[in-house]
């Protein structure tokens, strides 16, 4: 035990990893926490007005084009090579160009506040209060700007157990503030200060953390080139664009929901997938905790050891993702009454295609390290359009056709697509084959994604729970047999997935590819 725990203290990895269920663990609470208190005081027209004014400043946040990110892998080199004069001149370009984009935003965001009151707030009843609020989120976003990065500098300092920490903090901030201020009476005022408190808490805590930089950062002219600019964009606009695609893609259903659904079909979705989001972003943590390491492997070319750890964390995030499929598929309809109404809930076939994107999008993300790591996305910018595209015209199709259930599935398959050109691509700037890689986290993956759909299937067609439990004075329906029969064996198939790749990560070696048991007959 004093062996295994020494061992643990001294990897960084699983202190990333600590702290990244930590940071998952404060989301968790505090979503539980934050629904109810949102559901009671706010009625489902300012829900979905909030829904809509997030999602709309999402597209601005992205016209950082990925510099925040870019930031990190540009010092990366210096940072383990310790040169200070290099990291201080791409510190300094970063800074004086975020300031300017930062400026750029807010004039923009400005421009387009008719178009929002217009076209996504023209039924909202206090359009005073709307555009007070629209307004008042877009200076914030481009406030912000000039502090972004810290998070990527900490990343290539390997000092990423920071970021998770931070975060866990501030979820409790943003909730206590919240509270106050929707006791009090203030209404959706109180959750754009909860985001004021945040953003504050944020900059102190970057500030502190980056003093700490060795060598501590500094301010060098001599980075304000044209060559280093250009090399910067180079790299930041293939993120920025995939990103953008990705914020676009993700809220698509939002926007459609609340220009034909109107603004209280909003809520429904985002209630509906709540659970969803905040469950998968533990899928996503194990890779991200991973990453700095990964990233050092490849800056120090340690190529061998890069492909058995990379193939390994790919069994972990599917085993991970699988796991919170069986639970997502046993309760989500009772976590949406619990903590909002049962006239929340999307239904059942939601709810499956909700659990496979639980799956999907950590695949998803865990399929672009390869192309982070080696600071080359290829063509991603390309197949992000792609994606795009492919979203306007299904999530259209499907809703009229599927309504709810059928903009869940399009959340839930779509992420495929950035996932196979990362696992070609990536493999592919790495020196590595695609299947040595990547083979084992395909085939298993394939198996979650298609256990996940027939199991969600098999319990849209069993009779529902009769189950109903009073909780607050309120209704809660509690999972019956044909969750149970569903769920059980995904969740204990997940957890047999799961320490069969941590051993696979603890000696070095990749998860071996299925065989296939030949038929007797």
């Amino acid at each position: 035990m004093k062996k295994h725990l020494k061992r643990l203290r001294h990897s960084k990895a699983a202190w990333n990893t600590l702290a990244s269920y930590l940071s998952f663990a404060s989301t968790t609470v505090t979503g539980l926490i934050s629904i109810p208190l949102a559901v009671h005081f706010l009625s489902k027209e300012e829900l979905g007005l909030w829904a809509v004014i997030t999602a709309v400043s999402g597209y601005l946040n992205f016209m950082e084009m990925g510099l925040g990110f870019a930031t990190g892998r540009k010092m990366a080199d210096a940072i383990v090579a310790k040169d200070k004069a290099e990291i201080d001149r791409w510190w300094t370009l970063t800074r004086v160009v975020l300031s300017i984009q930062g400026a750029i935003v807010v004039v923009i965001g400005l421009a387009l506040t008719p178009v929002f009151m217009s076209q996504m707030a023209a039924d909202f009843g206090n359009r005073q209060q709307a555009m007070q609020l629209f307004i008042a989120v877009v200076i914030m976003l481009g406030v912000n700007f000039p502090f972004r990065g810290a998070e990527s500098v900490l990343t290539a300092q390997e000092r990423f157990h920071w970021i998770p920490l931070r975060q866990a903090l501030i979820f409790w901030v943003e909730l206590g503030v919240l509270a106050s201020c929707l006791f009090a009476g203030l209404g959706l005022y109180g959750v754009l200060w909860g985001k004021v408190a945040t953003l504050v808490v944020v900059w102190i805590l970057n500030w502190v953390l980056l003093r700490q930089s060795d060598p501590k950062l500094g301010w060098d002219r001599s980075g304000l080139r044209w060559d280093r600019f250009r090399s910067l964009f180079g790299f930041s606009l293939n993120i920025s664009a995939g990103g953008i695609m990705d914020v676009i893609v993700k809220s698509l259903p939002i926007m459609m929901l609340g220009k034909i659904g109107g603004l209280a079909a909003v809520p429904v979705y985002t209630f509906t997938i709540k659970i969803s989001n905040v469950l998968m972003s533990l899928g996503k943590r194990n890779y991200q905790s991973f990453y700095p390491a990964l990233q050092r492997m490849f800056v120090q070319k340690e190529h061998a050891m890069l492909r058995r750890k990379f193939s390994s964390v790919g069994m972990i995030t599917v085993a991970t993702g699988l796991g919170i499929a069986a639970l997502i598929l046993a309760m989500n309809r009772t976590a949406v009454e619990l903590l909002a109404k049962p006239d929340f809930y999307a239904g059942t076939m939601a709810t499956a295609w909700f659990a496979v994107a639980a799956i999907t999008n950590p695949l998803s993300g865990f399929f672009q390290v390869p192309l982070l790591v080696a600071g080359k996305m290829g063509k991603s910018t390309l197949v992000g359009v792609v994606r795009l595209i492919l979203a306007v015209v299904l999530c259209f199709l499907a809703y009229q056709k599927f309504d709810l259930p059928g903009l869940a599935a399009v959340v839930a398959l779509l992420p495929l697509v950035s996932a196979a050109y990362g696992c070609w691509r990536g493999a592919k700037e790495c020196g590595f084959k695609v299947l040595d890689v990547a083979g084992p986290t395909l085939i298993w993956a394939g198996g979650a994604i298609t256990a996940s759909v027939v199991g969600g299937w098999l319990i849209s067609t069993m009779p529902p729970s009769s189950w109903v439990i009073q909780v607050a004075q309120k209704n809660v329906t509690m999972p019956g047999w044909s969750e149970g029969l569903v769920a059980g064996p995904l969740a204990a198939a997940a957890a047999l997935m799961f320490v069969h790749a941590v051993r696979s990560f603890r000696k070095g070696e990749p998860a071996p590819v299925p065989t296939p048991v030949a038929d007797p007959a």
